[in-house]
C-alpha cells in the first residue's frame, strides 16, 4: 500500500522549493526546542524561566508573522513557481504561528493554575 501512495505523491505533488525548506527548517527547529522546554516546564511545574519562554513564544510568533507577510507578498507579485505549493507553505506558516500562540497561552494558564 505504501508504494502506490508514494508513487501518487511523487506524480501529483510538488515539493517545497529549497529556499522555503531551508527557511522553515531553521524556524521549525526553534519551535521544536521551545515546545520541549515548555513541556518540561509544565511537567515539572518549574516556571523559573517563565518570562524567557513567554517572550521567546512572542518573538517566534512575530517571526512567523514576518515570514507569512513575505509569502503573501511573493504570491501577490507572482514570484512563485507554483501557486499551490506557495499556498501550502503559507498555510504551514499560519498554523505554526497559531501553534506558537497556543503554547504561550498554555504556558501562562499552566503557571496560573500551579501558582
Amino acid at each position: 500500500m505504501v508504494e502506490p501512495c508514494k508513487e501518487h505523491t511523487d506524480n501529483n505533488f510538488n515539493p517545497l522549493p529549497e529556499s522555503y525548506a531551508k527557511e522553515f527548517q531553521t524556524i521549525s527547529q526553534l519551535l521544536d526546542t521551545l515546545m520541549q522546554r515548555i513541556k518540561t516546564s509544565i511537567e515539572t511545574s518549574n516556571y523559573t524561566d517563565y518570562h524567557q519562554l513567554y517572550f521567546t513564544c512572542k518573538n517566534l510568533s512575530e517571526e512567523f508573522s514576518r515570514l507569512r507577510h513575505a509569502q503573501i507578498e511573493h504570491i501577490r507579485k507572482g514570484d512563485t513557481e507554483n501557486l499551490n505549493v506557495s499556498l501550502v507553505y503559507l498555510n504551514l506558516l499560519q498554523e505554526s504561528q497559531e501553534l506558537t500562540s497556543i503554547l504561550r497561552h498554555l504556558l501562562r494558564a499552566s503557571r496560573k493554575f500551579q501558582g
